[in-house]
C-alpha cells in the first residue's frame, strides 16, 4: 500500500493498493474504510478532479 495522503491529526488517510488497484480511504476515528477500483486513468481523472476542487476559491 501507498500512502497518498495522511491526515495532519493523524485521524485517517487515503491509500492506494497497486496490486489490487484498490483506492482506499480509511477514518481512523470512526473505524470506517471504503475501498474503490481504480486504474491509472481513473487515477489521473480524480488527480484532475481533486485539482480543480483545490483552486476552487
Amino acid at each position: 500500500m501507498t500512502v497518498i495522503y495522511q491526515h495532519p491529526d493523524g485521524m485517517g488517510q487515503v491509500e492506494f493498493d497497486t496490486t489490487a488497484q484498490h483506492l482506499v480511504i480509511r477514518n481512523d476515528e470512526t473505524n470506517e474504510v471504503a475501498h474503490a477500483v481504480i486504474d491509472q486513468q481513473g487515477l489521473r481523472e480524480l488527480a484532475a478532479e481533486l485539482l480543480k476542487l483545490a483552486d476552487q476559491e
